[in-house]
């Protein structure tokens, strides 16, 4: 047994997530090629708020985390990039917007922003536009953002993946003409992880990222 821990085929693995690395299908596939490999490594899996994750990981309280980039981490935290991802627009069905052909970045100044975790979508759509964007409450998650969106509250730059994934009535997704803003899932991981079974989860991904180069 020591021998096999020492492999990482045995052990136990904190993992940290948010909801659009679900939405996505990465951290499924991810989770489920580990466990098939080393069936004998158990796993916790939680969903966690984005602003904290990077500091719980940092804290040993969780061992791995999978976060939506660009952001900022604590001194020890290293990401590997995974996928990456445009944004969408997420509209309420009675937007003005909707009557539009095209919706472009300087069509939505007057709008109000309702904020996801990562707010990079958000600034880069206004910085594209030339304005300030407006913005609107932080509730949280990408289904609590899109919930506001849907009682009329404001609109919202929310990453593609959760198109087809959360549906809620009154919500209508629509492209953004011209924008290239992007955002990527990323592992995150302590950079001198001593764990066998969790550095052999984190060298797996690596090896799935390098392929993918």
């Amino acid at each position: 047994n020591a021998q096999r821990a020492g492999r990482g085929e045995i052990g136990h693995i904190e993992l940290g997530y948010v909801a659009s690395a679900v939405y996505s299908g990465l951290l499924q596939r991810q989770v489920q090629s580990f466990c098939a490999d080393c069936p004998d490594v158990s796993l916790s899996v939680r969903e966690s708020p984005m602003a904290a994750l990077p500091g719980l990981v940092a804290e040993g309280r969780f061992d791995i985390g999978y976060i939506r980039s660009p952001m900022t981490l604590p001194d020890g935290v290293e990401a590997v990039r995974l996928s990456s991802e445009g944004f969408v627009l997420a509209l309420p069905q009675d937007s003005w917007l909707l009557g539009l052909k095209a919706i472009s970045c300087e069509h939505l100044q007057n709008e109000t922003f309702i904020l996801p975790e990562q707010i990079s979508g958000t600034l880069h759509v206004a910085a594209q536009g030339g304005y300030a964007p407006r913005l609107g409450p932080q509730p949280g998650g990408l289904v609590a953002v899109i919930a506001l969106v849907s009682l009329g509250q404001g609109v919202a730059v929310v990453p593609e993946s959760v198109v087809g994934h959360v549906s809620l009535p009154n919500v209508v997704y629509r492209s953004i003409e011209g924008s290239e803003a992007s955002s990527w899932l990323s592992l995150i991981y302590r950079r001198f992880e001593k764990a066998p079974a969790v550095a052999r989860y984190i060298e797996q991904v690596k090896q799935v990222a390098r392929l993918k180069v």
